[in-house]
């Protein structure tokens, strides 16, 4: 259909914006379309390769407005907010073209590094399966908004629905927004860090402003108990724990920090972790580096020894926990230790059979300099970037290590981030 309108769209163009007519050849890493103009290449969010648009222009970026002729890969957006809110920024791509697209990124930036390996398909992650989120609140006048940034903005978008939230955790929008109302400062955004556990729902509050007086601890406090919430806490300070928040890695029963990492969906965490435990085989004695709260060291322990390190005191002491408590575990010994500052040694590292790293997006390029200096031959790699995963690759690569093979798990839906998992061996 010509001419149609990008839904949620609401244009704050700059006076000194150029209204375009662009025809979008590709698209970039964060799935923007690219028209390459006199000027350089312009990109735009929105857009899809064959389509002709017509957008206002300043330096590089470019606003859709409208799309003069459609690829067939567009369908309409199934979120009433998209466009305006900053969460998803795919929905407007076919299902089949989106999957594909996504792997194409992983095979692209894994080229552009020198790294030979075929990446598998995208593994899919259904909607309404995320059980972790950030919310945003700001005071706009009297009225609180309440969801995520808008796209490209600081803006906060209210929302009412959201169809990637488990709707265990979309259907209770309305008291977060009650809750976040209690605290909020007048002047500033918030931030409510919610978790669905097996217990009910961990509640971790940021950028409140001063600590609240005692009355609003009193009815923070009264909020958590009458709406069956598992934990709330201000920062790192618990302030109520009605429920215990559980989630089982494995057989074992972890209880995480407030705000700590996990996985942002457990399917997605389940796959990951099938995918970790058929790469580890037979391994016997396993470095979990960057383990966070042990989400892959509790189930590799079932059948290996294991150490688990991590930099986050906290995480730590959870796994630590968990581990303890556990039966039938082969040992697990967990250390805490910032790997960007002080990576395990070649020399400690001999002693294991396999290495697992999980780490932040930054990738770990202090402790793979190790890596390629120990005996370690066996090595999978679970990431959230393609391009420090892909760094780091061929820095193995020029190691000896081949990378034997590469999937691709698409836990953040509707977004441009992936996750994945690599599986690294060499001869020795």
């Amino acid at each position: 259909m010509p001419n149609r309108r990008r839904p949620g769209v609401r244009s704050t163009i700059s006076p000194k914006a150029v209204r375009a007519t662009l025809t979008i050849r590709n698209l970039a890493h964060r799935g923007d379309g690219v028209a390459e103009t006199e000027n350089g290449p312009v990109f735009v969010a929105g857009a899809l390769p064959g389509e002709t648009v017509i957008a206002d222009v300043i330096g590089e970026r470019g606003v859709l407005l409208s799309v003069v002729e459609e690829a067939a890969e567009r369908i309409i957006p199934p979120c009433p907010h998209f466009g305006s809110c900053g969460g998803c920024s795919l929905q407007h791509m076919a299902p089949a073209f989106y999957q594909r697209w996504k792997r194409d990124v992983v095979s692209r930036v894994l080229a552009s590094q020198g790294v030979d390996c075929a990446v598998d398909p995208l593994e899919p992650i259904a909607a309404g399966t995320r059980r972790r989120a950030t919310f945003a609140a700001e005071w706009q006048g009297k009225a609180l908004a309440f969801g995520f940034h808008g796209a490209r903005s600081h803006a906060v978008v209210a929302l009412d629905a959201c169809l990637i939230l488990d709707p265990r955790l979309a259907g209770r929008l309305d008291e977060l927004r009650a809750l976040a109302a209690l605290i909020a400062p007048r002047r500033g955004v918030m931030k409510l860090h919610a978790l669905l556990t097996e217990s009910g729902l961990d509640i971790r509050l940021d950028d409140f402003g001063p600590w609240p007086d005692f009355t609003t601890e009193r009815k923070l406090m009264d909020f958590a108990t009458q709406s069956k919430l598992a934990r709330i806490s201000l920062g790192d300070r618990v302030l109520i724990a009605p429920q215990t928040p559980v989630l089982h890695f494995g057989t074992a029963a972890v209880t995480p920090p407030p705000g700590g990492f996990t996985q942002a969906a457990t399917l997605s965490e389940n796959r990951l972790a099938a995918l970790v435990m058929e790469a580890a085989g037979r391994a016997k004695h396993v470095a979990d580096l960057f383990a966070g709260s042990g989400t892959f060291s509790l189930r590799l322990a079932l059948s290996a020894r294991v150490h688990a390190v991590d930099g986050d005191a906290a995480s730590i002491e959870a796994l630590t926990r968990a581990a303890s408590a556990t039966p039938a575990l082969k040992p697990l010994t967990t250390e805490r230790r910032d790997l960007f500052r002080r990576p395990l040694m070649a020399k400690e590292l001999d002693v294991f059979d396999l290495a697992l790293l999980d780490p932040p997006r930054a990738g770990a390029r202090e402790q793979i300099a190790e890596i390629v200096k120990s005996k370690l031959s066996r090595l999978v790699y679970v990431s959230c970037s393609p391009a420090s995963f892909a760094r780091d690759a061929a820095t193995l690569q020029g190691a000896g290590f081949t990378l034997a093979r590469t999937t691709p798990v698409d836990q953040f839906l509707y977004s441009h981030h992936i996750e994945l998992v690599g599986v690294f061996n060499r001869e020795r």
